[in-house]
Parts: C-alpha cells; structure tokens; sequence
C-alpha cells in the first residue's frame, strides 16, 4: 500500500538535499537555492528531507510588511543565536548589534554584518550540524537577504547548510548568485494523477485526472485542493480534448469560497491576517481587539483549513492570502490596515505600524508620512539602505505637494543610489522639478545626477559628473555648508576619473572653488579641501604641507568616514596645467626637483626632449 505521507516525483530533489545536509554533517558546509512556484512542494521539500537528516534546523521566513524593515529577518537570526555572540570578534558582535536595531552607532559595514552571521552559524554547527532553512525568501529585506547570501557563498568547513526556497521570481536569483540552484517544476503527469488520486474519496476518471493535471502544471498543493472540492468532480466534459480547465481562476474563486464558508467573524479574522503577512500572533490579537472580533478567530480559521496557527499565523497556500485579501473592498481593506497601525504602535513595533499606517489612507496624509519618514530614518541609521529608500518613497507619495515631498523625494533616490539601484534612483530624481524645488533640495538632486552620470556607461556623464557638483555646491552655498564641501570633495572623486576629458569646468577652476569652500565650516572637510586646492593651484613645494595636512585629517576621521576619500589618499594629482603627476605623501619632505623648469607631461609620455608641448628640458615627475 502506496505510504500517504511519502513525496511523489521527488526522487532526484531529496537525494540532492540528502547529500548538501550529509556534507554538513561531516563539515564540509554548502548552500542551495530552490526555486519554484506558489505550492510547488518547496517548504514540504526542505522540511522532510531536514527530518530525514536527523540535524538541527533553524527556521528563516520571509514576510512582505518585514520586507522593507532593514536587517528584520537578520535580526530574527541574531536572535535565535543568541548564545553564541560570545565567540564573535568585537567589530562583528557590534555590526550585528546595530543592524538589528538593540545598540546605537554608527549604520555598520555589511560585509561585517555577514561576517558576524557566517561566525554564529559555524559557532552553532559546532554544537551540532544544522540547517538553515530560508522559506520564502524572496519576500525577506534586501539587507539580511544580502548578508546571508554572503553567508552561503563562504560556507566551506562548517558544519552548517544554508537552503533558500523562494519564488521563481524574475531576477531573484541574480541577487543571491554564487549560490547553486535546484529549480523545482511541477510534477510528471503519472506522479500527478497519483497525488490528485490519493488526495480524495472520490477517484477522477483517467481522462479527468490527465486533464486536472496538465491544467494545473503537476502543482501538488493545486491537485490537492482541487482533488478536496466537489465542484470540481461536477465540471462539464471534465478531460475532454479541446475544453481547457479555467484552474488559475478556478482556484481563486475556490479559496474564496472556502473561506465565505465561514462565519463572518472568521472571515474578518482571516483578511486581518493576510493584510498583515508577518503572522505576529500578538500583533494579530490586538488588531482583532480593535475590530471587536472574538478572541477565538484564529483557532476557528485553523479548524476551517485555511490557516495553521504555529510560532507564527500560515497560510496554507500564498493563493488563500492573495485571493482572500484581493476580493475584499479597498474600504474593508484600509479598514483593516487601520487597525493593525493601532495594534502596532500600542505593541511598540514603529516601522511595522507606519507600514500599515501607510496602507490605511487615500491620498496624502502628512501624519502618517512624518511617520514614515521617521522609519526610514530608522532604517538607515542600522543602515538599511534599500528599505530606507522604499520608505521615503512612500513617504514622499503620502506627503502633500511641496518642499518636503521634493525633499523626501530626493532623499529616497540618495538612498537607492547607495544601495546600488541606479535605475530606481533614476526614476526617482526624475520625478523632481528642479525649477520648483528649494536651493538645498536642488543641489541633492543635481549631485544625484552627477553620480548617475558615472553609471551610465555614456562617457558625457562622466566627464560632466565634475561640473554637476560643483553646481550642486554653488546650490548649497548658504543654505548647508556640510552638503557644500562633501560636494566639493565628490567633485575632486570625479575629476580624478576623467582628468583632463572633464566638461563644463577646468582643474583651475575646481581648485578654486575648492578653496572657496574652505571657510563655509570648520572641521576636517575644511583641512582636506584646503590641501586639494593647494595640489591643484600651488607649486608642488608650497603643496606639500597642506597636503600632509589634508592627509593627516584622513586618516583621524572615524573607520566609515575614511573608506569615503579612497581617491583623495590614492591619486591626489596636480592638474592645473603646469605640472601633472601622482603626489606621494611621506614622513619626510622629498628631495627638491633637479629641474626649475616643469613639464606639463603627456600621458602616455612622448619621450621627447625638449617637450614639443612647453619646451621643457626634461621631465619634472620624479
């Protein structure tokens, strides 16, 4: 007799699985990524084959209103793993603590937030070869998402697994490359019949179940409820050649229908629960407080087959929530949203309570967008950069027509520029009007620009990039004077890129602008633009002191403000025409030049002599 528990069609996918979690254990690490639709078997997959392989497991899911908090789920992990951080460096300990938001300072470097990650994972396979299970995936924040793909790219002599499951969704997969993949696919049409079969009392003629299981794709979760609903069994011409089976809108409208089968109690529980996705038990309690719904709506929902209730509210299948959530009226919706932003913000949980906040009004609301302005403030200083820019994005749309939506505007596109989504920064600057925004909000959005401009793969753009920031400094001379010297010094980061080749400005003219610049602020941007100018404008002897100057601010400034002037320290050129070449800052002044006279030097060098340029006799580059 065929085992009701076992996996149909799966042979080849277990054994691999098999194998990933036998290395673990005997500490030869690894990852995998599996792809795969809604209900194609992927969670039932990693689950059994975890069982079969007698490791510890530690759990990992996604949730859509998590998905734009930075680091949420990293935070989860963290936290699981508490008892580890002890076996963490320092540095490590304090990256992870600021990415999850439980100790201040300054937004951590991601590489040692998946450094920190990698060290708890290996110190809890050392206790006993685990597995960590990342379901649904492709909904978890793009900032943990980063720092554990990160994770499984390294793993090598742990004993630990990493095994993603997320939807097949496009580009997914480039965001976690390095990790292999194992695409799963609907099952073969002999293991499809079987499944649908032994998923009911009342077996499908052979033509019926054939046709049942080309029209679903061999999806196991899809025969399965379809094999549970007797509409189904009363189809007309069910398996005849020619008639399609409608199961894409036929399973929608049957979950709806399962849960209209309800009282209406149970129906306003389960919209609750699918407007908020992170299945937060307490969080779900509190919100049905609000609404006045009994306390029993949860357990009544799991009875009725649509949800399981574990640590955290599931849903049986993604098509319950989406098709339970979309067939309910905007009003009914917003409704609910409303009193989840209640619910939250008397839980404490800021970011999940702006989200809802968010969802609950029409139009602009510049309550709710201060709110979230807030959160994504938030979710930068642990330096969530991607969600800090999804945030004010939002914000910006809630905020009414004005400097501060230009401001949350520009904001959001500085952030995606950041995070390294150009096309998303681009959208986003784009939609400001330079002419009608304030001087300061100007000047952000033309530095963006500028920054774009070395992105485009269009050499104008990166020539340009140098006159962009010097105009967006002239726009917040003023109004800033911090924004007008980091501009100032952008402005030198580009010009090192295209040298001689710049448009719209001359070395001349940057190093005096530069200097300009010196005295709108005191501090180490004041020193540092002060010895670029002199590099610029000066003869290389009376350059030599700013300069050391310039390069002892550097490195006095903290770890993340150093990793900044990268070109400053590595190519500080004199370019204004007289002489050009690499300065090199030493303890000690260099000898003094054998010749008065300096080359303007050609790049590559002719070699000619006299220099058919300006005559002179030699070379001045030491």
């Amino acid at each position: 007799m065929e085992n009701a528990d076992a996996l149909l069609g799966r042979d080849e996918e277990q054994r691999r699985l098999a194998a990933l979690l036998g290395a673990a254990r005997n500490g030869r690490g690894g990852s995998l990524l599996v792809l795969g639709e809604p209900g194609i078997g992927k969670t039932y997959l990693l689950a059994e084959a975890a069982r079969q392989a007698s490791v510890g497991v530690i759990r990992l899911d996604g949730y859509e209103s998590e998905s734009a908090m930075p680091f949420a789920a990293a935070q989860r992990l963290v936290a699981m793993l508490q008892r580890h951080h002890a076996a963490l460096p320092e540095r490590q300990r304090q990256a992870l603590e600021v990415a999850s938001g439980v100790a201040d300072g300054p937004a951590p470097d991601r590489f040692l937030v998946g450094l920190g990650m990698l060290g708890l994972l290996a110190a809890a396979g050392a206790d006993q070869p685990v597995v960590c299970l990342i379901d649904d995936a492709h909904l978890i924040d793009s900032e943990s998402l980063d720092a554990l793909a990160f994770v499984a790219r390294r793993i090598a002599v742990e004993h630990v697994a990493v095994v993603f499951a997320a939807r097949d969704e496009e580009g997914f997969a480039d965001r976690i490359g390095g990790v292999p993949q194992l695409a799963l696919t609907g099952l073969h049409l002999d293991d499809a019949v079987r499944l649908l079969n032994r998923s009911t009392t009342r077996p499908f003629a052979p033509s019926a179940a054939a046709a049942i299981a080309r029209a679903t794709g061999g999806n196991p979760l899809a025969l399965i409820d379809l094999a549970g609903d007797a509409l189904v069994h009363e189809l007309p011409d069910l398996g005849l050649a020619g008639v399609p089976l409608p199961v894409g809108r036929h399973l929608e409208a049957h979950y709806v229908r399962q849960v209209r089968r309800s009282d209406p109690g149970v129906q306003s529980w389960v919209l609750l629960a699918a407007a908020d996705s992170t299945g937060n038990v307490d969080l779900l309690g509190a919100a049905a407080v609000q609404l006045g719904l009994r306390p029993d709506g949860g357990d009544r929902a799991e009875v009725a087959g649509l949800v399981e209730l574990e640590p955290v509210v599931r849903f049986r299948h993604p098509l319950v929530r989406s098709a339970v959530y979309n067939a309910a009226p905007g009003a009914e919706r917003r409704r609910v949203h409303g009193a989840l932003a209640r619910a939250a913000e008397q839980l404490g949980l800021v970011q999940t309570e702006a989200w809802h906040a968010a969802r609950a009004v029409l139009g602009t609301d510049p309550e709710v967008a201060d709110r979230l302005a807030h959160s994504a403030d938030l979710a930068a200083r642990r330096g969530g950069l991607a969600s800090q820019a999804t945030i004010l994005t939002r914000a910006a749309e809630l905020s009414p027509p004005g400097p501060v939506r230009d401001a949350r505007q520009v904001g959001a596109a500085e952030a995606a520029l950041a995070a390294g989504a150009i096309h998303v920064a681009h959208r986003l600057v784009e939609q400001i009007d330079p002419s009608a925004a304030e001087a300061v909000t100007q000047g952000r959005a033309v530095s963006v620009r500028s920054a774009l401009g070395l992105f485009s793969g269009n050499p104008d753009g990166v020539r340009g990039a140098t006159a962009g920031n010097l105009q967006a400094a002239d726009a917040f001379h003023g109004h800033d004077p911090e924004r007008e010297q980091r501009a100032l010094l952008s402005a030198f980061h580009t010009a090192c890129t295209a040298e001689r080749m710049i448009l719209g400005t001359t070395p001349d003219a940057l190093g005096h602008r530069m200097v300009a610049g010196v005295g709108v602020a005191d501090g180490p941007a004041s020193v540092i633009l002060r010895g670029l100018g002199a590099l610029v404008l000066e003869p290389y002897e009376q350059a030599v002191v700013p300069a050391r100057a310039a390069l002892d601010a550097i490195l006095a400034l903290p770890d993340h403000d150093m990793m900044q002037m990268g070109s400053v320290i590595a190519s500080s050129e004199r370019s204004s025409g007289t002489t050009r070449g690499v300065l090199t800052l030493s303890p000690e002044p260099p000898p003094p030049l054998a010749m008065p006279e300096r080359c303007s030097w050609s790049t590559p060098c002719c070699g000619s002599w006299p220099c058919p340029s300006c005559g002179a006799a030699a070379c001045a580059v030491p």
